[in-house]
């Protein structure tokens, strides 16, 4: 008799059916990666705890806004540049996380000055506790929120691992442009300070000496 014919007669099963040692296998590799990923989703809380509260001292004190929407076209670019390269540079698997940010990009961040400061200002607004803990604050957009969905029906654990990919890069690429500006900020106020000082010591100097 022909394959074909014995096919004919008995359709073959094709169902796949997963053997005990192969769920077993399965479920321990799953419950390893949720272990995992509720280290690297302290860590991440960690990050943006640390990082709201010291931006959030820095807004109250100086006009942080003011002064990033006056910045120059150019230079805003050059501080996301910077931050994208140094964030993507950060670890093996940094520059792969990028893919679910499309957001992030030198004209999308510093093309128009509210861009980087309505990013920045959703992340410091967005702390949620929940029964007294401090919940991660995540980036919610439209298109990559449907590729996770689809992901997420056959692989939820997956899913929750690119979601901290996510979150992780752009909280990075938030925090490292705040501390370069800030940083610039500071040392271009402390030389106007120098020489503000050195200016009044020399008119003084000069006015005794007449």
């Amino acid at each position: 008799m022909k394959i074909w014919q014995t096919f004919a007669q008995r359709p073959p099963n094709l169902t796949y059916t997963e053997d005990s040692a192969s769920r077993t296998y399965r479920l321990l590799t799953q419950a390893s990666m949720a272990k995992d990923l509720e280290r690297v989703r302290s860590d991440i809380l960690d990050l943006q705890s640390d990082a709201r509260r010291r931006i959030i001292m820095r807004l109250a004190s100086n006009n942080f806004a003011e002064n990033w929407a006056s910045t120059p076209l150019q230079k805003r670019k050059e501080y996301i540049l910077e931050a994208i390269y140094k964030t993507s540079s950060a670890g093996l698997d940094f520059e792969d996380y990028r893919k679910w940010c499309p957001e992030i990009t030198v004209e999308g961040l510093g093309g128009h000055p509210q861009a980087y400061l309505k990013l920045l200002m959703f992340f410091v607004e967005s702390e949620i506790k929940v029964k007294g803990e401090i919940q991660l604050t995540s980036f919610p957009h439209p298109v990559v929120d449907s590729i996770f969905r689809r992901i997420e029906s056959y692989d939820a654990v997956a899913v929750s691992k690119f979601r901290m990919d996510r979150t992780l890069y752009i909280t990075m690429i938030l925090w490292r442009v705040y501390l370069a500006f800030v940083s610039t900020s500071f040392c271009f106020q402390q030389q106007a300070r120098n020489l503000s000082f050195f200016s009044m010591t020399l008119t003084k100097y000069i006015a005794s000496s007449r």
